[in-house]
């Protein structure tokens, strides 16, 4: 037997020995927290043996940027009319260090060891659930240099602040931003949600793995393309503007409310767009799973493609607007006469029907004019209902 087979062996010896004990002990009445890691099992103590520890009022002195890295607790930024800092951990090896430095406040909580864990079991219902809690304050509306956030497990809360670049990462938890000026922002979550409310920034990149992502009232105001990306999770956009937006959602819905921006590229793998009261310079939305509905649409261009999805739009549509689905109805309601448009209806299987007239299969409009309505169905029906004529008659 070779070394790689013994190690592996022992290994599994160890872990069934440490999970028996463990068993053992939970059915007798105690809290065990179970860990395997690369010199075999550990048997700790639960909740009982962590020793709750606060210190408030911690002076600070002025800062003017802010860098953390944090194991285990939920880290709060709060508004005040002083610098400070309260904190609670559980045990000596698990209390944050914090500093300030040549104007940049430093808080960084490590692990206990250096030991690599491979996986931990708890018997202790508590044991997991509670984290550490830190409050940093800061005079409101403070100017900041950069704010940069590693949170490993926990949730991460900041308000009232003015930062040139913001820099965010969360594995294990929710993030809320509010009342703030970010500067050049990037985000990136891995299991939590995004809550962003009366935001400003001048560049927004945004990654959440599984997560929603909730913007209310959030301005982007530079030129370069804002990109929000999740792979599994709702991306929900309230009062949103930025001259350029890409969203990618690859497991979940898309929601879009009083939109405003001149170029919006939409990419869903498995999910509904729903579009309200937005003005939209051009998109381009592709959809593969998942209708696309749009009410109260002002744009000036559009490419929607749906691969099995409905397409319902009603709106003013200006420019060139080409829609096609699969399989799905496609539908639109304009608020613009038919006279403004040139017109190609068409379907494999389906019927066309204009302003309740059927005409089979198809249907050409060329007349000259300098908006275009082209909308194609594999197998769906495909229907326009335009605003009536003004006659122009006076009395």
């Amino acid at each position: 037997m070779n070394k790689t087979k013994s190690a592996i062996l022992v290994a599994s010896i160890l872990m069934i020995a440490g999970l028996l004990l463990a068993a053992a002990g939970f059915f007798s009445g105690a809290k065990l927290n179970v860990a395997m890691g690369e010199h075999g099992i550990t048997i700790m103590g639960g909740s009982s043996d962590r020793n709750l520890k606060t210190q408030n009022g911690i002076k600070l002195g002025n800062f003017t940027s802010i860098d953390c890295k944090i194991l285990n607790s939920n880290l709060r930024f709060v508004s005040s009319d002083h610098f400070g800092m309260d904190m609670t951990y559980y045990g000596d090896e698990n209390k944050p260090a914090f500093s300030v430095n040549n104007g940049t406040l430093q808080i960084t909580q490590q692990p206990a060891g250096s030991e690599r864990t491979w996986f931990q079991i708890s018997f202790d219902s508590q044991y997991n659930i509670r984290q550490g809690e830190i409050t940093v304050y800061y005079p409101k509306g403070i100017h900041l240099n950069k704010l940069n956030i590693e949170n490993d497990s926990g949730n991460t809360e900041a308000s009232d602040f003015e930062a040139q670049s913001t820099g965010i990462e969360c594995q294990y938890g929710n993030l809320k931003l509010k009342n703030a000026s970010c500067g050049s922002c990037s985000i990136k979550l891995s299991s939590g949600t995004s809550t962003l409310s009366s935001v400003k920034m001048s560049v927004l990149n945004l990654k959440n793995s599984y997560g929603d992502c909730n913007f209310d009232s959030v301005q982007v105001s530079g030129n370069e393309e804002s990109r929000i990306d999740t792979s599994s999770g709702k991306i929900n956009l309230t009062n949103f503007s930025s001259p350029a937006l890409a969203l990618n959602d690859d497991d979940g819905s898309v929601s879009l409310s009083s939109l405003k921006s001149e170029r919006l590229h939409a990419q869903l793998d498995s999910g509904n767009l729903n579009i309200a009261d937005c003005n939209i310079g051009n998109a381009q939305v592709k959809s593969a799973y998942g209708s696309v509905h749009a009410t109260s649409l002002t744009i000036s261009g559009a490419n929607i493609d749906c691969s099995s999805g409905s397409i319902s739009l009603g709106g003013i549509f200006k420019g060139k607007t080409t829609l096609h689905s699969d399989y799905g109805n496609v539908s639109i309601q304009t608020s613009l006469p038919q006279s403004q448009y040139r017109c190609d209806f068409s379907t494999e299987y389906g019927s066309v029907k204009v302003n309740g007239k059927k005409y089979g299969k198809g249907v050409s409009m060329p007349v000259n004019a300098e908006n275009s309505l082209d909308i194609t169905a594999n197998s769906g029906d495909v229907s326009a209902d335009f605003q009536a004529e003004t006659t122009g008659k006076t009395a």
